[in-house]
């Protein structure tokens, strides 16, 4: 999709508060494009830099509004963080001697020490190296204080005037991030960045995706203007489909210096080794399996609501239930409504005042409020993102027993769990059904006994649910009193599911005591890549062409995809200039000068609104509401549809309503 910002003279009739131009273009391409740029700015910004609740291509294609740091949608609690910043006197002090790491250094142990916070062993070495003169990759487990160390560098690059990126996986833990940063060092100094929403974008932190530094990284290059980068959960990196984000930046950006941190990053020196190579710094890697809160493990022979029972009768909550679907953590929560796991009156009634904080208006909106009131929690990326917080409220108050989700909770939510519960073993990877990775696993079962709130964690899984129904079967058919009987009951064997993969205690083991492997490059290029190398390249004063294919040679991925991105920039050169886009002069390619600072092409299609934007202006020249309707059109038939909001079309049509459980809005 396109990306660009709208033209200040633009005048039009307003759709959800985009504006669409009107004017009539002529019908030349030189004439056509430059317009075209103007409309398609004004119809909607959509697509990677916009990532945060999915990770597979489908679940990107969002279409965000851009919106203000005065966004009068966000609670008034977290528009304006009020209360005085816990690191503000230190850093006061701290800015009195910018040159001077070490004293730096002192200020902020200091800080620390006055919030009453001791230093385990690793944090203090990876805080040493973060005011030191090299790279740093943070390899613990969960709730073993890395943010602490994030917060280091963060403090180090405020107190030397300089500017730091904090890059998040998803757009709800850059919230996260931003609000619990304002609490450290004040609003007036951290900014957060997701496609859709900017606030303070100049201040000294930024939390942001790291579609977004990817962005920066390819358009500015060793220009950016920032100096240190913490990225936050960088096992992502191995992403399919996202994990070219955390790789860019690393081989754009000679001048920043970065903290990685991950808990399952596995063994990666030739990543290490090239970033060490490109940049002239070291790279210190500090990595410990020592565990704040230890953990026990457990493989039941139960069903998921009994296998929830038994850890509720242990004391073992609150509890984690991890579903590979949303509609599976659905089920699961509304069968979780039941006597045996009913809170008392006063309970209830404490539940309920809770949920009035919050007003329930949507079509799921009612069914969650009563799953809430039951102590029975749904987090999944398909719920409102006001929900969602809500959900994580309630944990972090200790209200909720059981909370059922998806594998979000592996990528650093912070919803503090007593318990983690694998119903499966197995997840749709986007092509076919695998078992989880060793990685996966680990950045989940880490949740489980969170360092402040337990001194014990648990990590629980259960067979699949036909292997528990066959075997109580079993035992009815080998009690029964006749062979008739028998046979009926054979019938009712369950089988699994279509393109199931089994798992049994042995598999459980096996990834409890396998290793993360190492990162694998997932580097690609698109056209609005090579159209961002060209811009920034052009600005500055460089060679966009040389940069792109250096580009290509510093990527980590394999030999024959060297290749085979050297011949995708080729194609890609020429339907750029195809569309107008780019052009050469002499031996050098360029991006078109008329084209804004910001214009992104976020998918390949993109180039298609580009060729047909025009002809609809011509086309439908004074008549605003026909323009309108057929802009929006164009625009959605090359976005890939929402597959939960076409499969709930799909079920209302057809007299169901258990899409709800799906879809949350």
């Amino acid at each position: 999709m396109l990306a660009l910002p709208s033209l200040p003279h633009a005048t039009s009739p307003s759709i959800s508060g985009i504006s669409i131009h009107t004017e009539r273009l002529d019908a030349t391409r030189a004439e056509a494009v430059p317009s075209c740029r103007s409309i398609c700015a004004a119809v909607l910004v959509l697509g990677t830099a916009c990532v945060g609740r999915g990770t597979s291509r489908k679940s990107r294609a969002q279409c965000d509004r851009k919106s203000s740091a005065t966004d009068s949608r966000l609670p008034l609690t977290e528009q304006s963080p009020v209360s005085e910043p816990s690191s503000k006197r230190y850093l006061l002090r701290a800015r009195q001697h910018p040159h001077d790491p070490q004293s730096i250094k002192q200020d902020f142990l200091e800080s620390v020490a006055d919030k009453g916070l001791q230093l385990y062993a690793k944090q203090a070495e990876a805080i040493d190296a973060v005011f030191g003169d090299t790279h740093v990759v943070l390899s613990t487990p969960t709730g073993s204080g890395k943010s602490l160390v994030a917060a280091a560098m963060l403090f180090r690059a405020i107190a030397e005037g300089k500017k730091a990126y904090f890059t998040c996986p998803i757009k709800a833990l850059v919230s996260e991030k931003f609000f619990s940063l304002c609490h450290d060092f004040g609003p007036q100094l951290v900014g957060m960045a997701t496609g859709d929403v900017s606030i303070n974008p100049t201040a000294p932190v930024l939390c942001c995706t790291a579609e977004v530094l990817a962005n920066v990284a390819l358009r500015d290059g060793p220009a950016a203007g920032l100096a240190y980068a913490v990225m936050d959960e960088f096992h992502f990196f191995d992403d399919k489909s996202r994990g070219y984000a955390w790789e860019v930046p690393l081989f754009r950006l000679p001048h920043v210096t970065f903290l990685l941190m991950s808990a399952t990053m596995g063994s990666n020196q030739a990543l290490y080794s090239n970033l060490s190579a490109y940049s002239g710094r070291e790279v210190q890697t500090i990595t410990s399996t020592d565990r704040p809160v230890p953990l026990d493990w457990s493989y039941l022979f139960k069903t998921a609501k009994d296998a929830i029972n038994d850890l509720v009768g242990s004391g073992r909550t609150p509890v984690y239930a991890v579903c590979f679907t949303q509609q599976d953590a659905a089920t699961l929560a509304q069968s979780l409504v039941c006597k045996e796991l009913a809170p008392s009156e006063q309970e209830k009634q404490v539940l309920a005042e809770e949920c009035k904080s919050l007003e329930f208006d949507t079509p799921y909106g009612d069914r969650l409020r009563q799953l809430l009131v039951n102590g029975i929690g749904l987090h999944h990326a398909g719920l409102l993102p006001k929900y969602r917080r809500l959900v994580e409220r309630m944990a972090q108050s200790g209200l909720l027993t059981c909370i059922c989700g998806t594998d979000t909770l592996g990528v650093g939510v912070n919803v503090p769990i007593r318990s983690v519960l694998f119903t499966q073993l197995c997840k749709y990877n986007g092509e076919t059904t695998v078992l989880v990775t060793p990685r996966q696993f680990h950045q989940i079962a880490g949740r489980a006994g969170r360092r402040g709130y337990d001194t014990q964690g648990s990590v629980v899984a259960i067979p699949p649910a036909h292997e528990v129904y066959n075997r109580k079967l079993q035992a009815e058919i080998e009690s029964a009193e006749n062979k008739k009987e028998r046979e009926r009951l054979k019938k009712r064997r369950r089988s699994p599911k279509f393109n199931f993969v089994e798992w049994d205690e042995k598999t459980f083991c096996d990834l409890r005591t396998s290793a993360p492997s190492p990162l694998m490059s997932r580097f690609q290029l698109s056209q609005g890549h090579v159209l961002s190398l060209l811009q920034g390249a052009q600005q500055h004063s460089r060679d966009g062409m040389a940069e792109v294919h250096e580009l290509i040679s510093l990527s980590l991925c394999g030999k024959k995809d060297k290749q085979h991105w050297a011949q995708q920039v080729h194609q890609y050169t020429e339907a750029l200039s195809s569309a107008g886009l780019i052009q050469r002069y002499g031996d050098l390619l360029q991006a078109d000068s008329t084209l804004q600072r910001d214009f992104l092409l976020m998918e390949d299609v993109s180039l298609f609104l580009v060729d047909v934007v025009p002809l609809l202006q011509w086309g439908y020249a004074g008549d605003n509401g026909k323009l309108a309707r057929a802009m929006l059109s164009v625009v959605e038939a090359i976005c890939e549809e929402p597959k939960a909001v076409v499969r709930a079309q799909a079920d209302d049509r057809s007299g169901s309503r258990e899409h709800l459980g799906t879809l949350g809005e």
